[in-house]
Parts: structure tokens; sequence; C-alpha cells
């Protein structure tokens, strides 16, 4: 158990500390979500890249993708991200890719109405991070 704090510990030590390991950590992940945004933004810009998410918000997501691949495998041990890459990949080329349909487009999700008292009875976790999402 004291490893676990010690490692706890480390992760949230303040921003301010002398060594500045937090603060390094932090401008790093910055640095790769402003690269990241900018890269998408030339792309949308260009017309290769769905422009209905901000690219902000798409780096943010593809951040959190990519940490997703490696945090699995502290849930099962099996989980070999290296495998995964190309799954990953196709995630995030076809939520990158221009919407091309014959059909009207849906509003992006930060257009959505909040859901009503409808649905204040569902007990899903996943329905709730929707609703929250979408409110």
């Amino acid at each position: 158990m004291a490893g676990v704090l010690a490692v706890v510990d480390h992760l949230t030590e303040p921003l301010d500390t002398p060594d500045g390991r937090a603060a390094v950590v932090v401008r790093n992940e910055l640095t790769i979500q402003d690269g990241l945004a900018s890269l998408i933004q030339r792309a949308a810009a260009a017309g290769l890249v769905d422009v209905s998410v901000a690219p902000l918000t798409a780096a943010s997501w593809i951040q959190g993708l990519v940490d997703g691949l490696f945090g699995r495998t502290s849930l099962d041990p099996s989980f070999d991200p290296r495998e995964q890459v190309p799954v990953m990949k196709l995630i995030l080329t076809r939520f990158l890719r221009p919407w091309v349909s014959t059909q009207p487009r849906q509003p992006p999700i930060e257009s959505f109405p909040h859901l009503g008292p409808a649905t204040a009875g569902c007990k899903s976790p996943a329905f709730h991070l929707l609703r929250a999402i979408a409110s």
C-alpha cells in the first residue's frame, strides 16, 4: 500500500514544486494538445476532416483515447496496447473523416438541448454521462 500511496503522491504533487515534474507533464500535454489541434484545424481547412467538432475538443478526445489505450493495461493485464493501435487508428479515422451524406447533418453535440425530466428515472451511468455532456 505504501508504494501505491507514493505513486499517488508523485502524480498529485503541486505544479509549483522545485523540480517541476508535474509542470513538465502538464506542459507536455498542452503542447501535444495544441499541436494536434493545429493539425486538425489545417486538415479541416483543406476539407480533409470533419469540421463539426472544434479542433481543440477533437485533440482532447484523441489524447483521451491514447491515454485509455495505455490505462486499459492496468485493468486487463492481457491487453496489449501495441496490438490495439490499428483499432485506435480506425476509430480516429472514422471520428475525423469529413461528413459525406445525402441526409441533413445532425447538429453538433454542443447544440443539443438539455434532456428533460422524462429521463430522470434512468439508472444507467452511461446515460447520465451523455445527459451531462448534452446539457
